[in-house]
């Protein structure tokens, strides 16, 4: 080969690799980060918006709009969290707030999926190649790869169907009910609780056009996981927390579970579902059964807990007003909790604390929780959802194999088993790693957000404002690594470098704590593995 040919040979493989990267996981993060780049760009073009201020909702200040604000953004919704540093609903137009929408189906549904499902619509499974096979299974797969294309080809059908079906449901429901907005009544350290303003109703009321948008967005952002909403100046979902409005999200509630869960576990059921209509049977993977159980057993210990401590704490020491948001009461001039007050306050425990499992959805204050409770939350936040869905977190599936291999170890056992099956060690070794690496990544941010100055008084640190305590950043932290979305505050006075660092957290959220680990592994290792002589050594 002539040496111009083989040096421009090269110098395409060098900018290949640059562009694509030498594995898959690094593909993935550049897709990734290029999908947020330019989202980044659009949001932060003029196009998407008419005003370069942003008025803050918590200190009622202003500060100029820049990329890190529109990049933060971008993030925030291509990852499913649902942070936001200001007000969408009021600063972006509907060209911005689409653009949100499109990165959250994108990030939410996985890009890569759906892109090939898309490419490969119409052709059979088994003429889809393998190095697309494998990409899917990297992203939204099963644990085989003989049924992943298939397996994949059917739950993204089936999560759209969802999505537009419920759509749907929203638009007529927030056209025709009438959904009060919302005023606020400050209980300290700017922890408020909202009440309906009789007579003032929602902008969609008997306005179809805008009701169609909302209701399309609330479904789509409830299914993926997301947190954003349109209904911001009425405090998130807080306008539909009471009476018959639970109704609706009960609906939001049922896809968050749907979001939640995974591809593979969707696609499972569909199959013991269609061959038991056959008499034949079908027994649920141990990928499936782990997500199943797991997924409902974090999500009802944490409601026991959530529901002692709101219920059964009268006092709480993190609020200066000392209560409880369950023992605000009705007055003569506000109306908390509607018709039904026992009922909507078990109700309201309970969404907030199902949207913990990724969703960020809220119609509560969050600083309005007791100290218990939040603790609680920012555990289930760690720990996130399931594996292939668009959870974020350590992952249901990796705490379960951390548990079951503690309780081997006091019974004595040298192997971790799960439905009398045996988990291979390397997995058991990678689970710990990823709790490693995601526990140190949320306590050290939250130590540096901790003292970190904030945007609109750079002299002044985060630790230095009264209502944020390093239980507050934590809370923030692993809200954004289990791309929640819930939040205390602090993203509405952040800085940069406290977003730069919500960035990293949402976007290991989102690429996976064992993907961004195989970032910086070799396509193929330069030196051989050499084995020693094995010696013990005592540990703790």
């Amino acid at each position: 080969m002539p040496k111009a040919n083989k040096k421009r040979k090269n110098v395409g493989k060098i900018i290949k690799n640059i562009i694509v990267g030498k594995t898959i996981f690094q593909f993935f993060f550049r897709v990734y980060l290029f999908t947020i780049l330019i989202g980044a760009l659009i949001l932060y073009s003029g196009c998407t918006h008419s005003e370069w201020t942003i008025r803050n909702t918590i200190t009622a200040g202003t500060h100029p709009y820049t990329f890190w604000n529109a990049l933060f953004i971008a993030c925030s919704a291509f990852s499913n969290t649902g942070l936001t540093c200001f007000n969408i609903d009021s600063f972006y137009n509907f060209w911005g707030e689409f653009i949100i929408f499109l990165l959250i189906w994108l990030g939410g549904m996985g890009i890569i999926s759906l892109f090939y499902v898309i490419w490969n619509a119409f052709k059979d499974p088994k003429d889809v190649k393998f190095n697309q096979i494998i990409l899917l299974q990297s992203e939204r797969g099963t644990t085989k790869l003989g049924n992943t294309f298939k397996a994949i080809r059917f739950s993204v059908l089936f999560v759209m169907c969802v999505q537009v079906f419920f759509g749907f449901i929203y638009a007529f429901w927030l056209c025709w009910m009438p959904i009060h907005t919302q005023g606020s009544v400050d209980h300290g350290y700017s922890a408020q609780i909202t009440y309906d303003i009789p007579g003032e109703f929602v902008e969609s009321y008997h306005n179809f056009t805008r009701a169609f948008w909302q209701g399309m967005f609330t479904s789509f952002s409830a299914t993926n996981n997301a947190g954003f909403d349109l209904f911001e100046q009425n405090f998130s979902l807080a306008a539909l927390r009471n009476d018959w409005n639970v109704v609706f999200l009960f609906f939001v509630t049922l896809e968050i579970i749907v979001g939640g869960v995974g591809y593979p576990l969707i696609y499972d059921i569909y199959t013991k579902i269609k061959l038991k209509r056959l008499n034949l049977k079908h027994k649920l993977t141990l990928f499936s059964k782990v997500c199943l159980v797991s997924y409902f057993a974090i999500l009802g210990i944490g409601l026991i807990c959530s529901y002692g401590f709101e219920f059964g704490a009268v006092n709480t020491s993190d609020l200066p007003s000392k209560i409880s948001f369950v023992s605000i009461c009705n007055d003569e001039t506000h109306k908390y909790w509607g018709n039904c007050e026992t009922f909507n306050k078990c109700f309201a425990v309970f969404f907030n604390t199902v949207s913990t499992r990724s969703a960020g959805l809220s119609t509560i204050d969050q600083r309005l929780f007791t100290l218990g409770s939040k603790s609680i939350y920012i555990v289930m936040m760690f720990i996130g959802g399931s594996p292939s869905s668009a959870a974020g977190g350590i992952r249901t599936t990796t705490f379960v194999i951390l548990l079951a291999t503690i309780f081997a170890t006091a019974r004595g056992k040298t192997n971790t088993s799960l439905f009398k099956r045996t988990i291979p060690k390397d997995t058991v070794i990678r689970s710990y790693l990823v709790f490693g690496f995601g526990l140190a990544t949320i306590l050290l941010t939250a130590l540096i957000v901790l003292y970190s100055p904030t945007v609109e008084t750079p002299g002044i640190r985060v630790c230095e404002i009264p209502q944020f305590t390093y239980t507050a950043c934590l809370y923030e932290v692993a809200s954004a690594f289990g791309t929640v979305g819930y939040t205390m505050g602090i993203t509405a006075i952040a800085s940069p470098v406290i977003l730069i660092f919500f960035i990293f957290c949402m976007f290991v959220g989102q690429l996976g704590v064992s993907n961004t680990i195989l970032l910086w592994v070799r396509k193929t290792s330069l030196n051989r593995e050499i084995n020693y002589i094995e010696e013990d050594i005592r540990i703790g």
